[in-house]
């Protein structure tokens, strides 16, 4: 099954029609799964559940904005800071030094 963005139950009662009617079921479910999938390839997020090992951010910033969100604040979340440019290594950063806007993903 592709991914829905509404259960098809929500769909039937925004255009008021019966949840036991079930003849328009098929086309509905077809009809919710394009335009699900059509929401997240003009977005370009991923708005189902979804694990993201990594993203990265280019430039010298002091916000910024996760493509993926929101984020779950029971999972790890980790802020990596590239060393300057011709030093090696990556800095991981302090849970001190950063506050997470979990819903927002900033």
């Amino acid at each position: 099954m592709a991914v829905r963005l509404a259960s098809l139950n929500e769909v039937k009662s925004y255009v008021r029609i019966a949840t036991t009617e079930l003849g328009a079921d098929t086309i509905l479910a077809t009809l919710l799964e394009a335009v699900s999938a059509e929401c997240e390839r003009f977005t370009g997020r991923t708005f189902t559940e979804t694990a993201h090992a990594s993203e990265g951010h280019e430039g010298d910033c002091d916000v910024v904005v996760l493509k993926h969100f929101p984020v779950d604040d029971g999972e790890t979340f980790t802020v990596k800071d590239r060393s300057p440019i011709g030093a090696l290594g990556i800095t991981i950063l302090d849970t001190a030094d950063y506050v997470v806007d979990y819903d927002k993903g900033i």
